[in-house]
């Protein structure tokens, strides 16, 4: 005989059974990367990194990524201090766009703040993705990524008596963004968990992660500005916070990306027990994006309204971090078009812009046309430099020639006047079109003249200042 409690399993996986959604073979979604997996120490706030990559044909969309919560430590080891930690991709394409692995992969952040009751070890972290297929249905998959915990349990070598746990309980850089080559002051805040003991005589030494080395020597992201790498400190007390400080410097060549910063720490309690621990916090380093041009070529410089004018340079990408979306727009009102979108520009490479501007009104002003170069950064912000060119646009002027008279309708018109009459009304037109022309050209350098003696009383006056 079957229980109704049976039954109702079976069903419910029978249920699981229906909503289960089979992921079809050209979007495959998965963790990618070289991520080193983040220490989360117990009360420290760590950076979950979570790369997503479209190993799949066809691109996604829409990706709405979950972090799949627990009030038990041993599956969501992090303080819940929100209702929902989502976030979405708004694209993920796949491997029929031609681009690499890298260019394809998405990364998401979620800075969290570890529980003080972890233990020590490592943790599967589990996310839920629900994303719609280039077909339009919605699918849904789970990625899962690791970290390693560090708790503040423990007890001496004779079990009886508690270790004393020094935790770093969060951190601050001064400036709050971290450029390579820059220095910055690193404060971390410290406590001792321990109720029962104060400790003392603490050293701190601070170590970054190597990220280069030759035959002799080996390189850290960051290196101490006073060339000390330790801190003492005389003690903690029992449940007790410290703050302590170091100045480090950014390696100029870092790449934009964390580094790990680990604070290797031995101390004493009240019986002169010694004790060691590590703690690690992730700094975040941003690349300055440099970016240069060669002087434009615009040709000719001088154009009538309705005519073109070709505009050509370089744009170089100088800095150490990739340059995405680059465009260059025209702006001017004697002008329109003038529009190229160069793409993405890898570090030292070399965009080419060649450009055709077109006359739209007579110039107004000093002939003096923007270009509007914008970039985005890898988290998404726009920048926006400018370049001005000189371009000037006329008004177009007809020349009046013989050939554009009927000589027999003027006759006619004239009652067949003598042919010296219609010579004579011929040059009295040339000789109008001739004045109008030079009037033009000489209201043309008249105001040229003025911007000229403008510009010398602007040089007098900063000469007096």
């Amino acid at each position: 005989m079957v229980s109704a409690t049976e039954d109702a399993e079976e069903e419910d996986e029978d249920d699981e059974e229906e909503e289960t959604i089979v992921v079809a073979a050209d979007h495959y979604l998965m963790v990618g990367g070289d991520w080193v997996t983040p220490v989360a120490n117990a009360g420290q706030t760590v950076s979950i990194v979570l790369p997503v990559v479209n190993m799949g044909k066809t691109d996604v969309s829409n990706a709405v990524v979950t972090p799949v919560l627990s009030t038990d430590s041993t599956v969501w080891p992090f303080e819940i201090t929100q209702s929902s930690y989502s976030q979405t991709i708004a694209d993920l394409p796949g491997t029929n766009t031609g681009m690499s692995d890298m260019d394809r992969r998405r990364e998401l952040t979620w800075n969290l703040t570890t529980r003080d009751d972890v233990g020590s070890g490592y943790q599967k972290i589990s996310f839920d993705v629900r994303y719609f297929a280039s077909d339009g249905t919605s699918q849904s998959t789970t990625l899962d990524t690791y970290i390693q915990t560090n708790g503040t349990a423990g007890v001496s070598a004779n079990g009886t008596q508690s270790t004393p746990r020094v935790i770093v309980t969060g951190f601050e850089t001064d400036p709050e963004t971290v450029h390579a080559g820059e220095s910055f002051v690193l404060t971390l805040h410290l406590k001792n968990t321990s109720t029962s003991t104060s400790v003392s005589n603490m050293l701190f030494e601070f170590s970054a992660v190597v990220t280069g080395s030759d035959s002799d020597t080996t390189y850290e992201s960051f290196l101490p500005t006073a060339g000390s790498n330790t801190i003492f400190v005389d003690k903690i007390e029992r449940n007790g916070t410290k703050d302590i400080e170091i100045e480090l410097e950014a390696r100029s060549d870092l790449a934009q990306k964390p580094y790990a910063v680990d604070v290797n720490m031995s101390y004493e309690d009240e019986k002169v027990n010694a004790y060691t621990n590590t703690a690690s916090v992730s700094i975040p380093v941003k690349q300055e994006a440099r970016v240069d041009m060669s002087e434009p070529e615009v040709m000719p410089t001088s154009i009538e309204m309705g005519s073109e004018s070709n505009v050509m340079f370089e744009i170089y990408n100088l800095g150490k971090t990739k340059l995405y979306n680059v465009t260059v727009k025209a702006v001017a009102d004697s002008v329109s078009g003038g529009e190229a979108f160069i793409g993405n520009l890898d570090s030292g490479a070399t965009g080419s812009v060649d450009m055709y501007l077109t006359g739209a009104q007579a110039t107004m002003d000093d002939g003096l046309v923007t270009l509007e170069i914008s970039y985005e950064d890898e988290s998404g912000e726009a920048t926006v430099i400018e370049k001005e060119i000189e371009l000037y646009v006329s008004e177009v002027y007809e020349d009046y020639y013989m050939d554009d008279f009927d000589m027999e309708e003027m006759e006619t018109e004239s009652g067949g006047g003598s042919p010296v009459a219609v010579i004579v009304v011929i040059v009295l037109l040339l000789v109008a079109a001739i004045v109008v022309v030079l009037v033009l050209k000489k209201k043309k350098k008249k105001k040229q003249q003025k911007l000229e003696e403008d510009l010398l009383d602007l040089d007098d006056d900063d000469t007096e200042l």
